[in-house]
């Protein structure tokens, strides 16, 4: 298999390609896959059965994309992306959302893979662009409003689903500090935002973790 280059790791969606009734983007159809473990209980599971044994020597790639934007890498070409890209894809309403390599939240079409939206940076500056891939994003409505959430550089994003623009109505420009007075880093790179019972929950670690230990006493 052919190695990607890092930098520019592509998500790929493999598709069917027979004489079959085309694949349903479904895990509990008509919902769709609306966590990055499948549903809130994480089962990690799909009842489709339309791939089985006897025709997945069939499978074909039906498109490639970059785990960056285009755009993004043209308007800063010198742009750190590391080789680890970790996102896992959501589906609703027959749109696929996932956070890119340097964790901009990302729309597409699941047939084509053609861009609906990215997610714009706070400022156009090479550090507010500079991030890290994350596991997962989550997906909101209250059936009127469709909202899609993010973690990304000390910040929680929430986004309008149809348009990728920040909410102004949430936080501050569409974003909440996660960093608390006292303290200068929130690290984030594991899991993602969850909504429970409309709470939104955020782990994450303070001022360090792991073999640095936490450092932060606020």
């Amino acid at each position: 298999m052919r190695q990607l280059p890092a930098g520019r790791l592509a998500c790929i969606l493999i598709l069917l390609l027979s004489p079959l009734s085309p694949v349903a983007f479904a895990a509990d159809a008509p919902e769709g896959w609306h966590y990055w473990g499948a549903s809130k209980a994480f089962n990690r599971y799909s009842p489709l059965a339309q791939i089985n044994a006897d025709n997945v020597a069939q499978l074909e790639i039906a498109w490639r994309r970059p785990g960056l934007d285009a755009a993004i890498q043209a308007a800063y070409p010198d742009i750190r992306v590391t080789g680890n890209l970790r996102s896992t894809p959501i589906i609703v309403d027959d749109v696929l959302y996932a956070t890119n390599s340097v964790g901009l939240a990302e729309a597409f079409h699941p047939a084509s893979g053609t861009t609906l939206w990215v997610q714009q940076p706070a400022a156009s500056t090479r550090e507010a662009v500079q991030g890290q891939s994350t596991r997962g994003l989550e997906y909101w409505t209250d059936g009127a409003e469709k909202r899609i959430l993010v973690v990304r550089n000390g910040y929680l994003h929430v986004l309008d689903a149809a348009t990728g623009e920040a909410v102004a109505g949430f936080g501050v420009g569409g974003r909440v500090n996660l960093v608390p007075e006292s303290a200068s880093l929130f690290s984030f790179v594991s899991g993602g935002p969850i909504m429970v019972n409309d709470v939104i929950v955020v782990a994450g670690t303070i001022d360090g973790a792991g073999d640095s230990g936490v450092r932060w006493r606020g």
